[in-house]
């Protein structure tokens, strides 16, 4: 999906060479841009020594529409020893420019084996297009990829102080730094801001499955529920050794009574995440076809496929979408528009601040936590605005505000 700003992911991975008895490893990132609208002027801030930087903390591109931009690092080595590799940064538009494009971001690892040594004789690594800034979320669930010895996840932060809970420990990281576990039991992800989480399967040997090439993928976050679509898995061939096939699902569990995989119940799969009832996972094994999944109350779904020096995982999109929006946008930048009181239980007022007094249009939208808009307004006063609540369910909400089509959101609690 194209946005105004993404992630670049750098990784290391491990190979065992079978004829020399060793261990190799490889480290680097692959980055690919590709502009969609307009001219994006763009800001890629590496946590290493880029050649490009020439001194400053990013380096820029210009990325016309419809060009793209190659970047590539590359190194093989003994030592950095996981996590110390290619860290993933952040890429960005350039918010002093008035031009405001969107690009594609495709990103991650390539390494190069030789036929000699590698057990592949391939080139390896792994490449995926993650979220944009604007479709990410706050609320995530994960579920470890089957007959794996758990998976990597890296949080990534656009905001300073950003705390992440993970199953209910809290970590802060700021803007550009990233967050990143070994886990092989299902995660509950929660933040004050809005950011990339990354899982990439790593090619540790369990049951029966031999070692695979990674793969990677964006989890999406709750709002991201499809209720209808088709997809198949008939990427890795059958007959390929050791191959298998499998789907991730997560649901509300009031809606685990209605996913269907092509006409059958899947209900006796899920099983309820353990310190969140609400929500439910389950890890099924499926044939490699075409398949059609329902779920009328919505479900995430990410397919996957193992076997001997393969590995291939996806978001399964949907045909149809529980919410009408994925995400409630929140883009980095410093603002100075507050909202009080907070908690709020009669009227909640929202302050714009001294840095948009010259704002010519603002409009102001109220979420659901499940991403619902259920109120829309235009402010004529260009300081401020108040907000009759009264009516409104006690819990959790989103205030949106675009001023001259730059938005903020805020979060605040009705009692």
């Amino acid at each position: 999906m194209a946005g105004t700003a993404n992630i670049n992911l750098g990784y290391r991975m491990q190979y065992y060479f079978s004829l020399s008895n060793s261990n190799y490893l490889e480290y680097g990132n692959n980055l690919l841009l590709i502009g969609i609208s307009d001219t994006s002027f763009i800001r890629v801030y590496p946590n290493w020594q880029h050649p490009l930087l020439n001194g400053n903390y990013y380096y820029p591109i210009p990325l016309e529409k419809e060009r793209t931009w190659y970047d590539y690092e590359f190194n093989t080595n003994t030592y950095p020893n996981f996590p110390l590799y290619y860290p993933p940064c952040l890429i960005s538009g350039d918010s002093s420019k008035s031009n405001k494009g969107k690009f594609i971001t495709r990103t991650g690892m390539t390494g190069y084996g030789t036929s000699s040594l590698d057990i592949w004789g391939v080139s390896q690594g792994f490449r995926f297009y993650p979220l944009a800034y604007e479709f990410l979320g706050k609320s995530y669930h994960t579920v470890p990829h089957a007959t794996r010895a758990g998976d990597s996840l890296l949080a990534i932060a656009f905001h300073d102080s950003t705390v992440i809970s993970l199953n209910g420990v809290l970590s802060t990281i700021n803007r550009g730094e990233v967050f990143r576990t070994l886990l092989d039991s299902p995660g509950i992800w929660q933040a004050n801001h809005s950011f990339s989480l990354v899982q990439i399967s790593r090619h540790q040997q369990e049951d029966s499955v031999l070692y695979s090439s990674l793969f990677a993928y964006s989890v999406h976050p709750d709002s991201a529920l499809i209720t209808s679509t088709w997809y198949t898995t008939e990427i890795v061939p059958d007959s390929t050794p050791g191959e298998q096939s499998y789907l991730n699902l997560i649901s509300p569990t009031n809606g685990v009574a209605y996913v269907k995989l092509d006409g059958v119940s899947l209900s006796s799969y899920f099983v309820p995440y353990a310190s969140d009832t609400s929500w439910s996972y389950a890890q099924i094994p499926v044939t490699s076809v075409q398949h059609k999944l329902e779920a009328d109350s919505g479900v995430l779904a990410y397919a996957y496929q193992y076997s001997l020096g393969c590995g291939v995982g996806f978001y399964v999109g949907g045909l149809e979408m529980k919410n009408t929006v994925t995400s409630v946008p929140e883009l980095p930048f410093h603002s100075d528009i507050t909202i009080y009181p907070n908690p709020a239980h009669q009227t909640l007022n929202i302050d714009f601040g001294d840095s948009h007094k010259n704002a010519t249009q603002v409009t102001v939208k109220l979420f659901t936590i499940e991403g619902k808009c259920i109120q829309n307004s235009t402010s004529k006063n260009r300081r401020n605005l108040t907000l009759d609540i009264s009516t409104l369910a006690n819990g959790i909400y989103f205030v949106e505000i675009n001023i001259d089509g730059t938005r903020v959101t805020k979060k605040f609690v009705k009692n």
